[in-house]
């Protein structure tokens, strides 16, 4: 185009006229210049570079992302997770404040207490413990007692500060009275197989980890309790888990467990948390230690709910336990008690009991020894004794009818007493303690 004599303007817009196929020259140069090649090649050679950059850049970030929100949602409850555990097994010296409530068909049964622990040596637990009672034993009988107790060099102490008239037993000697008991007699009174099942807290805290017992562990909004700065966690127990464990703890030290003693544990704890599919819980925890400040769990079924709570405080604080210098034995009581409510069968006053009430009476008497035979039947299928509208207790009887009338049951940690009234006569008591 030079060579036909355009002038350089008239080159530069054909060029761009052309939409930029070629590049024209930046400067024009002489006719006697060599032509230059155009530049379109080094242009999609920047394109493609600055694409590939682009990608890159793209990924880059794409894993910075992931890995923060795996660290985020993994790794770091995974490791709150493990520092609050520890931190469940650092707990050996503190105050509690713990309040229970189990709502069953509508009654009420309540557990507050509060006072002081020592777990530092297991093998010797001491404990000053306060506790108020509000126990529906029976749809007709609420037991309502405020029990002081001390435990210290493997003995504990018991006193009754209050506690409510049942018609049950009656109590009112024992009232502000110390009452002492040993734990090796305690175990054996409870069963054999206590020694078998008991582990420490250690042991405890180990396989509650093990078995990955806390699922969907969560960071929730910080709190303050008493004044200290803590972190909230939330966690789930589902129902499968918290069996596994419970069957691994009870079963932990029984080194002659066979299959079917786990299978009849594991049946057994199905079906006392049958309706129930998992456990909300949460746990406030100091941010220095990561030891508990505030414990809450809950769950819900059809009939029931359940909530409990417990706030640790003055934590690392021995204190020291004043043992009484006045008390009685607690086998003796309990021998003393059961003696007393025979003789008074066994002397109460018949005279002026027409035919028909003694007939009536021993009919009352007869249906309690039946009703004491479906208890232990459903104790040997379910290892709990039942309340009388139990099912396992209907099923004993033609058509599901208990004859519980003049009959109330109270079960109380696996000891139940069975108290049927009658007409002119002292109450007749029937107890599994007999």
């Amino acid at each position: 185009m030079r060579d036909a004599g355009w002038p350089e303007d008239d080159i530069q817009e054909a060029f761009r006229l052309l939409g930029g196929l070629f590049d024209a020259p930046d400067d024009a140069p002489s006719s006697k210049t060599k032509k230059t090649k155009p530049k379109r090649k080094t242009k999609r050679k920047k394109r493609f570079k600055e694409y590939i950059l682009a990608a890159t850049g793209v990924v880059f970030l794409s894993l910075i992302i992931f890995s923060i929100c795996y660290w985020r949602f993994e790794i770091y409850p995974a490791q709150m997770k493990k520092k609050v555990i520890k931190g469940i097994s650092d707990l050996k010296v503190s105050r509690v404040k713990s309040e229970a409530l189990l709502n069953e068909d509508g009654r009420n049964y309540k557990i507050a207490l509060e006072g002081y622990f020592n777990l530092t040596d297991e093998k010797s637990i001491k404990s000053d413990i306060n506790t108020a009672i509000n126990f529906p034993i029976s749809r007709d009988v609420i037991v309502n007692a405020d029990l002081a107790v001390k435990a210290t060099d493997n003995k504990v102490y018991v006193k009754l500060n209050n506690i409510s008239e049942t018609g049950v037993i009656d109590m009112s000697s024992l009232k502000d009275k110390w009452i002492i008991s040993n734990l090796d007699e305690t175990k054996k009174m409870a069963g054999e197989g206590v020694d078998k099942t008991h582990i420490s807290q250690n042991e405890f805290v180990k396989i509650a980890d093990k078995k990955q017992l806390l699922e969907g562990f969560k960071k929730e909004k910080d709190e303050k309790v008493e004044g200290i700065d803590c972190y909230k966690f939330t966690f789930v127990i589902k129902k499968e888990k918290l069996v596994d464990f419970l069957v691994t703890n009870m079963l932990a030290k029984n080194k002659d467990v066979t299959d079917n003693d786990v299978q009849q544990y594991r049946d057994s704890f199905n079906k006392s948390f049958e309706e129930i599919q998992s456990i909300q819980g949460s746990i406030i925890s100091d941010k220095k230690d990561f030891v508990p400040r505030k414990v809450q769990l809950g769950w819900k079924k059809a009939n029931s709910f359940a909530e409990i709570s417990a706030t640790f405080y003055d934590i690392g604080k021995e204190e020291k336990i004043d043992e009484p210098k006045d008390y009685i034995d607690f086998q003796e009581t309990l021998k003393t008690i059961f003696n007393q409510s025979a003789a008074d069968r066994q002397v109460g006053t018949t005279a002026s009991i027409n035919s028909a009430d003694m007939t009536a009476n021993a009919k009352i008497k007869a249906n309690a020894k039946s009703i004491k035979l479906a208890l232990e039947s459903c104790f040997k299928a379910n290892k709990k004794y039942p309340l009388l509208d139990d099912p396992c207790v209907k099923k004993e009887f033609p058509e599901g009818a208990v004859p519980k009338d003049g009959i109330t049951l109270a079960v109380v940690n696996e000891v139940y007493t069975l108290t049927a009234s009658l007409k002119g006569e002292p109450a007749y008591i029937l107890t599994n303690q007999q």
